[in-house]
């Protein structure tokens, strides 16, 4: 999977080899100009005026510094901040403005200094806790409070007049969300999976009990019993999933097994969301079944994270003898679009080091 660490470590490995890649560098007043000089700073020093061709020379300044706790910090707002204008900024030739900006700052570096930066980024990003404190600290930030006219300025429309400017219509909460879930890797408040494989839903610890190299089950940790538990929270991996197309697939396969006798599916929650510019594309649905001697409400959202295919899926039990006739109707009535609000709203950080993390934390009952 891509992450934070490997989108640099791969711009690193392009720095070490300038003169074989292949960005070019369209030349116009304005291209890649920096409006602020502000040397090798720490985070909270960061504002979100900065643009990236501001950050990545105080990234620069602190990597032959070998300062490497803020060339990381700054590195991962920079990053976030080129991510979020390419997401805005028409011209799709302008946008290796970022990759050019950190090429040209780590030309100064050592490979030593280089090296060493990419162990701290390592550290950094693969880790849930220190991933969770540095995405706080962008959060706080905010996204990008500025017209990006370095970028603009790089590509061809610069030259030409035609198909540039910013995207239409762009959503820039959408774009900043995508920016920090699938760039940044961030988790949710209140809702990061932890490297013990806990995490919060609708106000309720999640811990997980079971765990295969598929399927990851959480439930919350007054529900011990997985066989006879009232809510349920799955984490599904698809490697075999890599685009849209094959997500809706998946999702039409698991569908069709709620559309026969005994199970119902509510065709109001049925939704399958294209990629645009803030989001990978995402496909939902809800339905109801009885399984021997309980019924389930089941919410399910299928996603992409990385290239990979994923899903929550969500199930809440109603037992025979144990839960009051009319039970499940008259929850789902109550509770399911606000269950599919926060299956929508959920995100968890994904990746392999995580989920072999959270398969270690498993008791061997739960393999």
């Amino acid at each position: 999977m891509k992450s934070t660490a490997s989108i640099l470590l791969l711009t690193l490995c392009l720095a070490q080899t300038a003169s074989a890649q292949t960005i070019t560098n369209h030349e116009s007043p304005g291209n890649l100009g920096s409006t602020h000089e502000l040397g090798c700073v720490g985070m909270e020093k960061l504002a979100n005026i900065y643009t990236p061709a501001d950050l990545y020379p105080a990234f620069g300044q602190c990597l032959v510094q070998s300062n490497y706790t803020d060339a990381v910090a700054i590195a991962m707002v920079a990053g976030a901040y080129a991510r979020f204008d390419t997401l805005r900024v028409a011209d799709k030739t302008a946008h290796d403005a970022g990759k050019l900006l950190f090429i040209k700052a780590a030309a100064g570096s050592t490979e030593e200094q280089k090296k060493a930066f990419q162990q701290k980024m390592l550290e950094t990003t693969k880790n849930p806790e220190t991933l969770k404190v540095a995405c706080a600290q962008i959060e706080k930030i905010g996204p990008p409070d500025y017209v990006p006219n370095y970028m603009m300025k790089h590509g061809m429309s610069a030259f030409t007049g035609q198909a540039g400017g910013l995207v239409e219509g762009f959503d820039a909460k959408a774009a900043w969300k995508s920016t920090l879930d699938t760039y940044l890797h961030c988790p949710l408040a209140g809702s990061a999976a932890t490297s013990g494989g806990v995490f919060q839903f609708q106000g309720q610890d999640y811990v997980l009990r079971q765990a295969t190299d598929m399927t990851f089950t959480f439930t919350p940790t007054d529900q011990t019993d997985v066989a006879r538990r009232t809510d349920a929270l799955v984490v599904i991996v698809y490697h075999n999933v890599n685009s849209f197309e094959q997500l809706q697939a998946q999702k039409n396969r698991v569908l069709e097994g709620y559309r026969k006798p005994g199970a119902v599916v509510l065709e109001k929650s049925l939704k399958d969301t294209p990629p645009s510019a803030g989001s990978s594309g995402e496909c939902v649905f809800a339905a109801a079944q009885r399984i021997g001697d309980y019924q389930d409400a089941l919410f399910a959202r299928f996603f992409l994270q990385d290239g990979i295919g994923y899903a929550y899926v969500y199930t809440r039990s109603f037992y025979d003898g144990v839960s009051p006739e009319g039970a499940l109707l008259k929850w789902i009535n109550s509770h399911g679009f606000e269950t599919l609000d926060a299956m929508q709203n959920l995100k968890l950080v994904l990746n392999d080091t995580v989920l072999a993390t959270w398969k270690k934390s498993v008791p061997e009952s739960g393999k």
